[in-house]
């Protein structure tokens, strides 16, 4: 279930986030007995700044992010939400789509308290859930 009561982390969820990020990337490393020159080299960054991120101390950039989400595997989306951050993916949505754009502006403009907006996303999500998965075309 989606959390629709997720608000932007503090400074210090963000590090906590930074650094639970940081062990599970080094957990699955480790798993698969790769070396940090070997994940590095297949996802186009250098050792030393993986290992950076693996510590906990340095945030990979939006790109890196997708590239180990491919190379492990995962759903990027997990990764980004991990810490706190908007996914690459949806930002691109956003970015591309000029109706969403619309909508989500309409939106933010309109005087309605933050429970109200997300009623009309909850249902927004509950429309899109029962288009896309009960095969309504």
């Amino acid at each position: 279930m989606i959390n629709v009561n997720r608000q932007k982390p503090s400074a210090k969820q963000s590090m906590e986030g930074l650094k639970r990020l940081g062990q599970y990337l080094f957990e699955l490393r480790l798993r698969r007995d790769l070396s940090l020159a070997q994940v590095s080299c297949k996802v186009g960054t250098n050792a030393s700044y993986l290992s950076e991120i693996e510590h906990g101390r340095k945030m990979p950039d939006d790109n890196l992010m997708r590239e180990l989400a491919e190379f492990y595997g995962l759903d990027e989306n997990n990764l980004f939400e991990m810490v706190g951050k908007v996914p690459l993916s949806v930002r691109e949505e956003l970015e591309s789509n000029v109706l969403l754009q619309r909508i989500l502006k309409e939106i933010a403009g309109m005087s309605f308290n933050s429970e109200t907006k997300q009623e009309l996303y909850l249902k927004f999500y509950q429309t899109f859930r029962k288009f896309a998965y009960t095969g309504v075309q």
